[in-house]
């Protein structure tokens, strides 16, 4: 009896300190997870009211994020991306936060644009996930339409709907389109910021009324601004009413006063990648490389234009690529190819600061702002956080239009702006692509993309771009946001063309050419010949064209 008394007494012990135990655990748990979700409250706070959220939906998907996060937790995912005000404001401030939130590490490294490329080529043709993701031009999504390298996260969202956030909002997403297989329609990167081409320009300059009697009298028209000149061309739907390269020739002459330390542009022509990028992004463009656009490039499916392509003005007969020289039926080296080639290495160049030369374009960007002595830059508008800075030379001086367009050859309708667009794709090759798509969703969620582009001005969600929140800056901004806002604008820019699988290798075969027709002194037809002839040559030997 005594026995069996002490055997439930020690029974009764067991279970209370098991249920000790348990319940510590539980009590540890339960810390645990309110540690993650008090990191969502506090982020909250931070954030504050720079969200188009409401205070309510703001926790309610941060505090998504830190319970879907759960089983993750103590994982690590490594990423890459291209550095600019905006990453590395997101490097210091949205990463940690993620992780608070999260309990995911990230490894996250800042590079040039061109590394990120040559990160996701590795990525491509090794599948080996050196990095979990890696935050990528969709210059890229032709090379992973037809070499992989990047999963589809439309397939990856079907397959996992509990790790698709509420508020993600695809169609939020300015570049949403643009970043799809355009056989499939699968995406592949899950867009973070875009940087649009554009002019920058000295507003005080071109409203100086003595500069503006003075150039009157010099060319016989009236100086306005680039801005100006858009919105009249807008009304009358005349090419020549517009701000066109002929108009820029004349403004960077007028200015150019080396005596007193005035030039027309600055630019940048030092051999590398940017020769090439530049001339796809922007300068193509203006002189109407590319047909006019069945619709909208931002919102219509492949493929927008035929049979001229917008990237490099490649000649499409149906489905099927011939070429990018004339003999092919292309535009590179057609006289509008011959004359954006002078525009480019020798007219502005001609009208920019000594040491253009030694400098590329984004240098070149930089330096608009830094020295504030030229009177406009053509540019990817991805610096102007720095001409807000306190030491900027054209704080509060500079105004901001679309790229001029030649009268001669761009007709209405046809690409003029460049929607460089970037972001997450998920590697073929990570081990971590829950936790990767995670940190995917938040770095371009609407909880977060209205207060970090109070600090690097290049939004990529719609409803950011229609926020009072940065609307409320747009002068101090230089028009940015009401351009972003404009239709007229927004509806002739275009990412590079989607069934194009060159990138990121033609940067090599094009700018390769470009700097060895200046270094031989070349004409404006001889670099376009060349360029023209090596690029077709890389296309055949690549099997995407036909002898």
């Amino acid at each position: 009896m005594k026995k069996s008394r002490k055997c439930l007494e020690g029974l009764v012990i067991l279970l209370i300190v098991t249920g000790l135990i348990f319940a510590g655990l539980v009590g540890i748990s339960i810390a645990a997870e309110d540690k993650y979700i008090q990191a969502a409250k506090e982020a909250v706070e931070e954030i504050g009211s720079n969200t188009v959220l409401t205070p309510e939906q703001l926790e309610d998907e941060l505090t998504w994020f830190a319970k879907t996060s759960a089983p993750y937790r103590g994982k690590t995912i490594t990423a890459a991306y291209e550095s600019s005000p905006l990453t590395d404001w997101e490097e210091k401030v949205l990463v940690p936060m993620f992780e608070k939130i999260t309990g995911i590490k990230v490894l996250i490294e800042g590079m040039s644009g061109d590394d990120t490329m040559v990160k996701a080529r590795l990525e491509v043709q090794t599948k080996a996930g050196a990095y979990d993701t890696i935050s990528i031009d969709q210059d890229c999504v032709g090379m992973f339409s037809t070499k992989g390298g990047a999963i589809s996260l439309t397939k990856f969202m079907k397959d996992n709907p509990n790790l698709v956030s509420p508020y993600i909002d695809l169609e939020d997403y300015t570049a949403n389109m643009i970043s799809r297989n355009p056989w499939t329609g699968d995406l592949y990167i899950l867009n973070d910021y875009q940087k649009a081409t554009g002019t920058v320009y000295r507003k005080d300059w071109f409203t100086n009324p003595q500069y503006q009697k003075e150039f009157k009298a010099k060319y016989g028209y009236e100086l306005k601004t680039p801005k100006e000149w858009f919105l009249t061309a807008m009304k009358t739907k005349d090419v020549r009413d517009d701000w066109t390269i002929q108009k820029s020739l004349d403004v960077a002459e007028f200015f150019t006063r080396p005596e007193e330390n005035m030039y027309g542009t600055i630019t940048g022509t030092k051999p590398g990648w940017h020769l090439a990028w530049y001339t796809n992004d922007l300068m193509g463009r203006l002189f109407g490389f590319g047909d006019i656009a069945s619709g909208p490039f931002l919102s219509t499916l492949p493929p927008v234009c035929r049979p001229h392509s917008w990237t490099y003005g490649v000649y499409f007969d149906g489905d099927e690529m011939k070429g990018a020289s004339v003999k092919r039926g292309g535009r590179l080296n057609s006289p509008r190819g011959a004359a954006m080639w002078n525009y480019f290495l020798y007219q502005l160049p001609s009208y920019s600061p000594p040491g253009t030369a030694e400098i590329d374009s984004v240098e070149a960007w930089v330096r608009f702002g830094v020295y504030g002595n030229a009177a406009f830059s053509l540019q990817h508008m991805c610096m102007v956080p720095t001409y807000l800075a306190p030491d900027s030379k054209i704080k509060g001086k500079f105004e901001i239009a679309p790229p001029p367009v030649d009268e001669r050859w761009f007709e209405y309708g046809m690409a003029r702006g460049y929607w460089d667009t970037e972001g997450w794709i998920i590697t073929e090759g990570s081990k971590n692509k829950e936790a990767t798509w995670l940190f995917s969703q938040f770095m371009t969620s609407k909880s977060v993309d209205v207060w970090k582009n109070l600090i690097g001005l290049m939004p990529q969600r719609y409803s950011s771009i229609n926020s009072k929140q940065l609307m409320a800056h747009d002068e101090e901004w230089g028009g940015l946001i009401s351009l972003y806002k404009n239709k007229d604008f927004t509806d002739s820019c275009a990412g590079t063309d989607e069934m194009w699988p060159g990138f990121p290798d033609t940067n090599e075969v094009v700018s390769t050419a470009a700097a060895e027709g200046m270094g031989k002194k070349l004409s404006p037809q001889e670099i376009a010949d060349l360029v023209a002839e090596r690029l077709d040559e890389w296309l055949l030997k690549q099997g995407l064209i036909k002898e």
